[in-house]
């Protein structure tokens, strides 16, 4: 009956319009974990088409500290931030997730990047990151070969992150080193 219940959890959240789907993100979490080791991820891409990427977001909000959980239990935190989060020394989750409240993605994904990578404290990073988006932004499109796309892709899974991720840090440590 396991087995059944967490693939019903699953096709209930991950399938279909996204409209009126139940919103208990740790349940999901949970059943994702259990199926993605009883099935493998190949059945359960194919089974839900979702990507190895967002079962990656889905499976790290069991990574989180208790206190950072209960901010997805309450919504606040959603599957994104939650896995970026789950990037995080446990004892800095809690923190970052009530600095995170309110933030769009890229400013969430800046402020687990400058916690991450910077000798910053939670509070620090997060005035930086006002900063940084009180600033105009501009957005860099690069075309890319479908092999060049499918080569990042596998470079961004075996670092254990995301394209977006991978390019920007390859990029900031390309200007900070000029």
């Amino acid at each position: 009956m396991g087995e059944e219940k967490d693939a019903a959890i699953l096709m209930a959240n991950l399938k279909g319009s996204k409209k009126n789907k139940p919103s208990n993100l740790i349940a999901v979490a949970r059943a994702c974990r259990r199926l993605k080791a009883k099935w493998g991820l190949a059945k359960m891409k194919e089974m839900y088409d979702i990507s190895k990427t967002q079962l990656d977001w889905i499976d790290a909000i069991n990574d989180l500290h208790e206190d950072a959980k209960k901010f997805v239990r309450q919504g606040k935190i959603g599957m994104e931030k939650g896995y970026l989060l789950a990037k995080l020394n446990r004892d800095l989750q809690a923190e970052a997730a009530r600095e995170m409240i309110g933030m769009n993605g890229r400013e969430a994904r800046q402020l687990i990047h400058l916690l991450r990578h910077k000798d910053m404290s939670v509070p620090e990073a997060r005035e930086l990151v006002k900063k940084v988006f009180d600033k105009k932004i501009h957005l860099l499109v690069l075309p890319l070969t479908t092999e060049n796309y499918v080569k990042l892709q596998k470079i961004a899974d075996s670092a254990n992150t995301n394209m977006h991720d991978l390019a920007l840090s390859a990029l900031e440590d390309l200007i900070d080193g000029q």
